[in-house]
């Protein structure tokens, strides 16, 4: 492989007991969008991929084993995003300094749902629980669906969470990220002080805050749950549409283009949009900054909904978004992940947004409020799973590519 290596970052966020029970026996599967199973269910980026993830599901596999199955056909299948090469790219030329780390997961609460994502080097996380953090003492529900107040309160939000992530976010054994001061519920609340209901706050007036203290978008998602109380949420990147485009001799599998992901240069921005600063910056060793924001939700200690996406620097609102449908306007899984989307990541200083997800009316009074608008053709690629109370598996697979949910 001559200098280079490989580090497969699989951001996975297990509940429940892993455990290997006897082969259930096999019922008929379905297979579509949005379907219902009452067993198992595996929605990713590519039928095929799901379906073998579901096989392994109906041999007696649990949700581990049906994610790592996943994760390899779809190497094959899809494999210009869903790549055993993908997540992370080291130029050191001994593989032997490697470590693998760790790290425990991040936890919040939102109203009455307890939400697990990823930590830090991926900075998705922690945007997600930010956006949550800041919206939850706002009527949402009240206020209704892409309303002009919902979608305002949103992107003044997405402004100041971005403007945080370029500031502080960063490999946690480089640099000392203040985590739970940036999730303090008081530190939201500050960074929202200045936040006015009838106009825009520019974003060249908005810095990072001061904690106490001190992604083309070829990534993919899939999420998987079982029978037996087990689940697992995966977003893998190549950062790129095929990576770097180099195949390493004799393997068959793509190097990607992970580097990208760190801060170049101060306030330069990378392929998605995003500057950084000191804190991403290159350095031998360290692990770049990612978007990446796979998440479990419970609800009464049961688990509620697994959810992921693509996008680059559009993952954590799509994600945010989707929970947010879900929770405050009692959206369906299917709804939630099809509906239209918006996003703001405080540069370029613009709000991006779909066809069809916001009309005239709305466009219009965003405009009067001080905020400018650019149509964008997609935004994220949402593949979830909802748990309903009485058990049954509710398969949200985006119709923005060819994800694909399995079940039975």
């Amino acid at each position: 492989m001559k200098n280079y290596y490989i580090l497969l970052l699989l951001f996975i966020i297990i509940t429940g007991c892993i455990n290997k029970p006897a082969a259930i026996e096999k019922d008929e599967f379905s297979e579509g969008r949005h379907i219902i199973s009452k067993h198992g269910m595996v929605v990713s980026a590519h039928p095929r991929g799901s379906r073998i993830g579901l096989s392994i599901l109906q041999e007696g596999g649990n949700a581990v084993d049906a994610a790592v199955a996943t994760g390899f056909a779809l190497a094959v299948c899809y494999p210009e995003a869903g790549n055993i090469g993908g997540g992370g790219l080291i130029t050191e030329k001994d593989l032997s300094k490697y470590r693998s780390v760790s790290r425990k997961p991040l936890v919040t609460n939102y109203k009455d749902f307890k939400l697990i994502s990823v930590p830090l080097p991926s900075g998705g996380g922690i945007i997600l629980f930010q956006l949550l953090g800041m919206v939850e003492s706002f009527p949402l529900k009240e206020w209704g669906f892409h309303s002009v107040e919902e979608i305002h309160l949103i992107t003044e939000a997405e402004k100041r969470v971005y403007a945080d992530r370029a500031e502080f976010s960063g490999d946690q054994d480089f640099v000392n990220v203040p985590v739970d001061d940036l999730l303090n519920h008081n530190y939201l609340e500050e960074r929202l002080s200045d936040f006015n209901m009838n106009n825009a706050t520019p974003s060249s007036e908005i810095k990072a805050g001061s904690p106490g203290g001190y992604v083309s978008e070829e990534t993919t998602h899939y999420s998987v749950v079982d029978n037996f109380g087990n689940a697992v949420s995966v977003t893998t990147t190549m950062n790129n549409t095929f990576g770097s485009s180099i195949v390493v001799d004799g393997t068959g599998f793509l190097l990607n283009n992970e580097m990208d992901d760190f801060s170049v240069k101060p306030d330069v921005p990378n392929m998605f949009g995003l500057t950084g600063g000191e804190a991403n910056s290159i350095e031998p060793g360290k692990r770049m900054l990612s978007s990446m924001t796979p998440v479990i939700v419970e609800k009464d200690g049961k688990l509620f909904l697994v959810a992921g996406s693509p996008g680059g620097s559009t993952i954590p609102t799509s994600v945010f978004q989707v929970i947010i449908n879900v929770i405050e306007h009692n959206m369906s899984i299917g709804e939630a992940v099809d509906t239209g989307r918006f996003h703001h990541q405080w540069q370029p200083d613009w709000i991006s947004y779909e066809a069809n997800s916001l009309d005239s009316l709305t466009l219009l009074e965003l405009k009067q409020m001080g905020h400018e608008t650019k149509l964008r053709p997609t935004i994220g690629q949402v593949n979830a799973i909802q748990v309903m109370p009485d058990g049954v598996m509710k398969g949200g697979a985006d119709k923005r590519g060819y994800n694909t949910a399995c079940g039975y």
